[in-house]
């Protein structure tokens, strides 16, 4: 599900999605005052670009909607030069009107330490991931030790450490457990991380492990390897989709290394094997670009 305010842009995405092969709806909406699909936490994941294009957003049109509220937990960050130099107004600078939404833990700077003496928020984002604390985590961030930065939340919080040591896992969580786990583990003996990975996609019967890998390879230009990957993710795959993805990664690599027949081939084979689902349209789009149907015939005046 999406929404975008510029209906050129909604074109845009709507298109982006036939052409990737993924299912999705995109309305036309402005987020700072539209809600088109209610969503207020029904969606487990949110994703989203600075609204830079909107202006003279009125105060009034957020400040007491639920969704402008973090999550229960939430570790949310802002750079600015003096965003903690006044951290208990609650409308003024960024660490005080963060907190004040709900927000459990921020950094921030009291006076002006210039780019190179700020938090790393990568650095403290992957820190957190690995189940540091949230001080370890901010300190390890931070490139030189200043008076002018600060940290407000709990030092001791880990908001990840269900990576690595939670008692609950659901059934959907094992791949992505499995996974997180071995790339953590061998990621720098990649030989031993697929012959892991290979292990368990078997025994699990995992498409999931398999595409990963293969997107993994993919990436290293390790071009057979991540081949043979997405042909087993799509034979352990059950859904229709799920196939016709990895169908679009070996038409991908193959036109990565200029191999236009062999895309085609594959494209073709797509188009017979998934003409009943209208993720198919995506190798329509695919083939127009590849062998572009030629232009219909011109018109005379007369007719």
């Amino acid at each position: 599900y999406g929404q975008e305010k510029t209906l050129d842009t909604v074109k845009l995405a709507r298109m982006n999605l036939a052409v990737n092969g993924l299912r999705g709806e995109i309305r036309q909406a402005n987020s700072y005052s539209e809600d088109p699909y209610n969503g207020y936490e029904k969606f487990d994941f949110v994703m989203a670009n600075p609204p830079f294009n909107v202006d003279d957003v009125p105060l009034a049109t957020v400040e007491e909607d639920k969704r402008f509220k973090f999550k229960k937990g939430a570790v949310a960050m802002h750079l600015h030069s003096f965003s903690g130099s006044d951290i208990y107004n609650p409308k003024k600078k960024w660490v005080g009107p963060i907190l004040a939404k709900g927000a459990a833990a921020t950094v921030g700077n009291v006076w002006e330490p210039y780019l190179t003496g700020t938090h790393n928020f990568d650095i403290l984002q992957d820190r957190l991931l690995k189940g540091y604390s949230l001080v370890e985590a901010a300190h390890m961030s931070m490139p030189v030790h200043s008076w002018q930065s600060i940290l407000i939340g709990d030092p001791l919080y880990r908001p990840f450490l269900v990576h690595n040591q939670s008692p609950v896992m659901s059934e959907d969580d094992k791949e992505y457990r499995a996974l997180k786990l071995a790339i953590d583990k061998w990621s720098t003996e990649p030989e031993t991380l697929a012959v892991k990975i290979r292990t368990a996609a078997a025994r699990m019967s995992s498409g999931r492990l398999y595409e990963a890998m293969g997107l993994r390879f993919w990436q290293e230009n390790k071009i057979e390897e991540a081949k043979a990957f997405f042909e087993s993710a799509s034979r352990s795959y059950l859904g229709a989709p799920d196939k016709l993805r990895q169908s679009i990664h070996l038409i991908s690599i193959h036109r990565q290394l200029g191999e236009k027949e062999a895309a085609l081939q594959v494209i073709a084979e797509g188009l017979e094997r998934f003409k009943d689902i209208p993720e198919s349209k995506a190798l329509v789009g695919l083939k127009n670009i590849l062998d572009p149907p030629p232009p219909a015939p011109a018109k005379s005046k007369a007719q």
